[in-house]
């Protein structure tokens, strides 16, 4: 009967839809980006450096997957959440602007940190949100980590093939990060 009932989304959901959209953007934003950060008029650094900038993000990730739950035990999930986003905000802004390869890692670590908080609660918030019917409104909210992916690397890499630098592309992601 459940399946025949139409789904109703609330401000939370809109919101977590957005959530999953940004977290998937930012977990491929640096893949796309890569090549033209490691250009010697830019960063000047090799693939090997552009690998350990996601090792780096990915271990940040991993700890914070670990810790989400005593996290959001302590704080909330929505407050946990809201933090994650505004620090995901602050991570690209650092990356956009960072004048050297050693500057990348303080705004990786941090959009790491995110995206473990974001992996670790957008889904137990859905469920929360929905308890009687979660399983089909994490279906259709899960759904856009494909759209984020998806359109970070179509519109992503036509607007680097278009010549649109690629901190600008950190920094319109840091703006929908806020919203």
């Amino acid at each position: 009967m459940s399946s025949m009932m139409k789904l109703r989304f609330g401000i939370l959901d809109y919101a977590l839809a957005l959530g999953m959209l940004c977290y998937a953007a930012s977990s491929v934003i640096m893949a796309i980006c890569l090549v033209r950060m490691a250009a010697p008029d830019e960063l000047d650094f090799d693939l090997t450096g552009g690998g350990n900038l996601q090792a780096i993000r990915m271990t940040a990730m991993c700890i914070t997957i670990w810790l989400c739950g005593f996290i959001a035990a302590r704080y909330g999930k929505c407050r946990s959440l809201s933090a994650s986003m505004a620090l995901m905000t602050a991570g690209l802004a650092v990356c956009a602007f960072a004048p050297g390869y050693w500057m990348l890692i303080p705004g990786l670590v941090m959009v790491g940190f995110s995206d473990g908080m974001l992996e670790g609660l957008i889904n137990p918030l859905i469920q929360d949100l929905h308890p009687g019917d979660s399983g089909r409104y994490l279906n259709f909210l899960n759904a856009f980590w494909s759209v984020g992916v998806l359109s970070t690397m179509v519109i992503g890499g036509d607007l680097l093939s278009r010549h649109v630098h690629w901190r600008t592309l950190m920094l319109i992601l840091a703006i929908l990060g806020l919203i």
